[in-house]
């Protein structure tokens, strides 16, 4: 046991759940999940490795990019002016627990366990159903109506507006389910709650937190900072709500709020998924992320949430669709190599003759038909990649003036984000060869 010396690291290996192969005890390597990593980068950044287990190295740099602008968190709206740490859990917390065994018989109390829930009779009792929608109509919820509760919470927890969170992300909907409900109501532990009562412009301060923390990029940011989300759990730790990085609603001007009002009534209206594009956007927009990076985070969701729904559509086989996407993205991606050397480089899907569990990708000069008819050369590599363990084999060809691409025939590996990651190895690796400057 030694301390490792300056810049020693090692190789950090994400395998992916692969069911049939699992199953019969093995497991496969991923050549865009198998990164090097320093000891230092462990040290000084531990959430590296949360993050390169549920993402890639494009996830890393818009992490990187995002943390570098020093943002407040949706905590810094409840962290009291005062150094009293109790404080801020008057307006912020878990919601109430039922009595359960283990619930306290306390001192200078009425002898029965829990604690008295008669200051919270009678208010609205948030429900699953009510939080369908992003804003709670509490006029129509039943009534709170328990006699105690496991442990006390503070009457100021309930009060509207407030911003509520369920700590269990619905497996289709790619969102953590946050709603704004403007009067009192009532939640229990299933939800966090943030009451905003204090603030000067709650009600509109809660719209925009409650917008923040439904994007997709709000659950991206739990999916690969949480200790609990996506590695033992399903649920989302409070502490990851908090942490959310959150642009200061103070410096909002009279657009920004308009804007706000505007997003969110169109939610109530229509809660649509093209409703939801729509905050996307502007959520990106506030961190100064592209649509390019947004589609990495949609990318990242789609096939590595903790869910049974992800893992399918992960192992599935690639459209036609996703197939001709990954391909162009990969020709974009490869074009300013090529065209620093007066070159074009196109990447072209092989058609094979039966389903088989790799993808063939042809990468070089645009062919003519006799060219294509001539160069029958990718069974080779299919030969190599079932030898392997691998999600992906390269192979250069100079006799067909081109290199042949094999992957692994699952759609979480033909997406727009592992094409770009393709386009950098192969820059790295093979650039010279593709440009015809190889041996000079």
């Amino acid at each position: 046991n030694e301390l490792p010396p300056p810049g020693a690291g090692f190789r950090f290996v994400s395998p992916r759940i692969e069911d049939s192969l699992n199953g019969s005890g093995g497991l496969r390597v991923d050549a865009s999940n198998a990164e090097m990593i320093t000891s230092d980068q462990v040290v000084q950044r531990p959430e590296i490795l949360k993050i390169l287990f549920r993402g890639s190295q494009l996830d890393l740099e818009i992490y990187d990019r995002l943390m570098s602008k020093g943002l407040e968190t949706v905590d810094s709206f409840w962290r009291p002016d005062v150094p009293v740490s109790s404080e801020r859990y008057r307006f912020a917390g878990n919601g109430y627990q039922k009595l359960r065994k283990s619930s306290r018989i306390r001192k200078m109390g009425d002898d029965k366990p829990g604690v008295s829930a008669s200051y919270l009779s009678d208010l609205p009792l948030l429900n699953h159903d009510a939080m369908r929608a992003v804003l709670v109509e509490t006029a129509k919820l039943a009534r709170f109506s328990l006699e105690r509760i496991h442990d006390p919470r503070p009457r100021e927890l309930f009060h509207g507006p407030m911003l509520l969170v369920h700590k269990s992300p619905p497996a289709g909907a790619q969102r953590i389910r946050a709603a704004v409900a403007d009067d009192d109501v009532v939640f229990n532990q299933t939800y966090y709650g943030y009451s905003a009562k204090e603030h000067p412009d709650g009600n509109r301060l809660v719209r925009y937190l409650a917008m923040l923390v439904g994007s997709k990029c709000a659950l991206w940011y739990a999916l690969i900072t949480s200790g609990e989300f996506g590695f033992e759990r399903e649920t989302i730790e409070k502490l990851t709500i908090d942490k959310i990085p959150a642009p200061p609603f103070e410096a909002f001007d009279p657009s920004d709020l308009k804007r706000i009002d505007s997003l969110f009534e169109d939610l109530v209206q229509r809660n649509s998924e093209e409703a939801w594009g729509a905050v996307d956007a502007w959520v990106a927009s506030l961190y100064g992320l592209r649509q390019r990076d947004l589609g990495i985070i949609t990318d990242t969701l789609k096939f590595n949430l903790p869910f049974a729904r992800s893992r399918q559509a992960a192992q599935g086989l690639p459209t036609a669709q996703e197939v001709a996407d990954f391909c162009s993205t990969l020709s974009t991606e490869l074009k300013p190599w090529a065209e620093r050397a007066g070159k074009e480089i196109d990447a072209l899907p092989v058609s094979l003759p039966a389903v088989l569990p790799w993808g063939v990708v042809r990468v070089g000069a645009a062919p003519t038909s006799a060219d294509l008819a001539a160069n029958q050369d990718w069974p080779e590599i299919l030969q190599v990649a079932d030898q392997l363990a691998a999600t992906e084999i390269m192979r250069p060809d100079s006799t067909a003036g081109c290199l042949w691409l094999a992957r692994l025939n699952q759609a979480r590996y033909w997406s727009r984000s592992q094409a770009r990651l393709v386009a950098r190895r192969i820059a790295w690796e093979h650039v010279e060869f593709l440009l015809g400057l190889e041996g000079k």
